[in-house]
């Protein structure tokens, strides 16, 4: 199991980094690091405040460190590919895939271009400036099959974390 979600990660990576996108969390971290500023009554800014996510928190520290906004879309879109191939590779391995299948399967996915099938809530895999909306589906997905696949206690932690990837998913 820890080698199907290690390869899928990798792989899912470096499509990510393959085709990268600019992703809405940078905003809020923005604020945080204090780079933007909004009025204190515009809805905007209320929101950029006060919505809390990890994501974040975890990308205001670099942009208040200096690191650039361009590095850090790209470090996000190899971040966020690694987590959805992952989940989907772990989804099929807890319904039995072996292991070659399972790290074929997000790829497979990948190529069959979900966004395109006109779900009301798609299916964002990679390549979408939606970072709330492919971590938090591809994070509730990993947890899920990491139940699934009988790893308990990681499933249990992932569960728990999971508001702080995404507060309506989660």
């Amino acid at each position: 199991f820890p080698t199907c979600l290690l390869v899928s990660a990798l792989l899912g990576a470096g499509i990510g980094l393959c085709f990268p996108t600019a992703h809405v969390a940078i905003e809020p971290a923005q604020v945080l690091a204090g780079l933007v500023e909004y009025p204190p009554d515009n809805p905007f800014g209320l929101y950029e405040r006060r919505v809390w996510t990890l994501w974040h928190q975890l990308l205001a520290a670099p942009l208040a460190a200096g690191v650039e906004e361009r590095t850090l879309s790209l470090v996000m879109s190899g971040a966020v590919g690694a987590l959805g191939f992952s989940a989907i590779a772990a989804f099929a391995w807890a319904c039995g895939a072996p292991l070659l299948l399972a790290i074929a399967a997000p790829l497979s996915l990948w190529l069959l271009a979900p966004l395109r099938w006109g779900f009301n809530y798609p299916i964002l895999l990679l390549g979408s400036v939606h970072t709330y909306g492919m971590a938090g589906l591809a994070f509730v997905l990993l947890a899920v099959s990491v139940l699934g696949a009988g790893r308990t206690r990681s499933g249990a932690f992932l569960l728990g974390m999971a508001p702080a990837i995404h507060p309506a998913l989660g």
